[in-house]
Formats: C-alpha cells, structure tokens, sequence
C-alpha cells in the first residue's frame, strides 16, 4: 500500500510540472472586421470591396467588408439575429482568402488556438471553410474543411485549429499569423467572416533530466522501503 502510494506521488508531482502555466489571448488586429469603418447615420447597409485593414485578400477586386444597421440585418445581410461580433464582417465571393497581418512571435511549447466565426446567410448560396496558421508566411497547420450548410440560414458557426510549437528550433521565433479560406462552386457563393480570435497557452513539460530524476527518486524510494520493510519481518 505504501509502495503504490510513494509511486502515485512521484507521478502527481510529474504531471503537475507538465501543467500548462498560462493561457492568454493575443490580439488579432481588426479580428472582427470592423475597420475601415462603412457605418453612416445616412444609410443603414453598407458595402465596400478591396483590401481589409490588417488582412491582405487573395482577390480584392470580389472580397471586401459588409456593414448593416439593425433594420437591414434580415434583409440585406442575412443574418436576422446579428453578427458574431460588432457592426461588420468580411466577406468572400466565390473561392479565395484572407490574410492576416503578423500576430505574435511563436514561443517554445507554447499551444495557439485560432478561431474564426463563419456565416450560412439565409439570402444566398455558402461554400465551405477552412483556416490556417502561418510561420513567416509558411502553412504549419490547416484545420479540417467545415461545410457552411452545417450550420442553419441566418446563424454563425465557428472553425478552429491548436498548433503546439516544439520545445525549440523549427518555428520557434518566428512570426505566426493566420489565413482564412473559402471554397466556393461559383462566385454567387459567398462567405462570410467574423470575431476572429487567437488564444497561447504556455505547457511546462519536464526537461528529461527531470523525468529520469522522477523515475529514479520513486525506484529509489520503493527499493528503500521494501528493504526496510524486509528487514522488519526478519527480526
């Protein structure tokens, strides 16, 4: 019983050096889309095309921003019960994506989870999404393609993917930033973008030394006691 109960506290105290540290958000510039700024107290809809301030588009002359007042949210943007996050989103029409500018330098061991809000408008036609993170421009991790019929005319779904840096080298120190994907049958697709977000936590793994330190601290401590215990039951 107490052998079990000297291994059990060696491997608690393992795992708790392998808990994760913290968890922070980094900021995602203009993650919910809502600069350069389309409102106007004289119209209640809104559209521009052309390059999103920090987002660079695959296709300027079809990709842009949507503003819309309260009024406008059923008839126009197709999305009755508002937006995921502010007064505007992006948009892509047909196949083609947006680019964000850099986010964070990627640290050691550090898990990043992107998340973007994703629309099905109940007005139009959607194709399908998928989002990305970049280190120094280079594709590290895609997430899986999310079909935007799965999620009901009118409402946002969310799409997501966790990257974990190595303990060194590889993308470590370089800058991580994210890409937004939609794939469309026809340019009459559209899809839509919005509340993007970007979540590090930092894990504290063990160096090895310190799991052969663990491991030989709880053989030494079970050999110990038996011997003891041996010794005991011999007198």
């Amino acid at each position: 019983m107490r052998r079990g109960l000297v291994l059990v506290s060696g491997l608690v105290a393992a795992l708790s050096i392998a808990s994760p540290l913290w968890a922070a958000w980094i900021n995602v510039p203009n993650g919910s889309f809502e600069s350069p700024s389309l409102a106007n107290p004289n119209v209640d809809f809104a559209i521009g095309f052309g390059d999103i301030d920090s987002w660079t588009s695959s296709n300027p002359t079809s990709d842009g921003l949507v503003y819309t007042g309260v009024s406008q949210l059923d008839s126009v943007a197709g999305y009755p019960n508002g937006f995921a996050d502010g007064a505007q989103f992006a948009f892509i029409l047909g196949s083609g994506s947006l680019t964000s500018a850099p986010l964070t330098q990627i640290a050691a061991n550090t898990r990043y989870t992107l998340t973007a809000a994703v629309g099905h408008r109940d007005c139009g036609a959607v194709g399908s999404y998928w989002i990305e993170l970049l280190a120094d421009g280079v594709s590290i991790l895609v997430s899986p393609i999310f079909d935007g019929n799965a999620t009901p005319p009118g409402t946002w779904g969310e799409v997501q993917v966790s990257y974990v840096s190595p303990m060194s080298g590889g993308p470590v120190g370089q800058f991580l930033s994210a890409r937004l994907h939609h794939s469309a049958s026809s340019t009459a697709d559209r899809g839509d973008f919005d509340h993007v977000r970007l979540e590090a936590t930092l894990l504290h793994a063990p160096e090895p030394s310190a799991v052969v330190a663990w491991g030989s601290l709880v053989a030494v401590g079970s050999i110990v006691f038996w011997r003891h215990r041996g010794q005991r039951r011999s007198r």
